[in-house]
């Protein structure tokens, strides 16, 4: 005897339109609204539409490494996508590691995915071209 699917009868989550499912954990109707939804929730600052991500990262790159030449800093690229780092900075004849994450602001908070961890000295979470560095007092 063959296994019979049941329907269910949701409302999407973000549009509040009713539709049909066999997934009774479905939340959303398509995922537009599925993606519509989770942007919502989150002020999306300097999205760039239209970049994938590793054109976005290495404009965030870019938007540090000139930042911190403009502070004085000596500044050297990964040449591997694979580093623990992205950047190696030289100031004061101290050598940092810094890692460059995108960021948004949620709550007025600026959030990213990555933290401060032993893999790099200097976390730079770029947020519509403004950086925010951690530590502040190592740059």
């Amino acid at each position: 005897m063959g296994y019979i699917k049941r329907n269910y009868n949701k409302i999407c989550k973000y549009c509040l339109k009713e539709f049909t499912t066999t997934n009774n954990k479905k939340l959303y109707c398509n995922d537009k609204c599925r993606v519509d939804c989770i942007n919502s929730k989150y002020e999306k600052v300097g999205r760039n539409d239209g970049l994938n991500t590793g054109t976005i990262g290495a404009i965030n790159e870019l938007i540090v490494c000139v930042d911190l030449m403009s502070k004085g800093c000596e500044v050297f690229r990964a040449v591997s996508p694979a580093s623990p780092c992205d950047l190696a900075v030289l100031k004061n004849k101290k050598l940092f590691r810094v890692e460059v994450t995108s960021g948004y602001i949620k709550d007025g908070k600026i959030i990213s995915n990555k933290k401060l961890d032993d893999r790099h000295d200097v976390l730079a979470t770029v947020v519509n071209g403004k950086i925010l560095y951690e530590p502040e007092q190592l740059i």
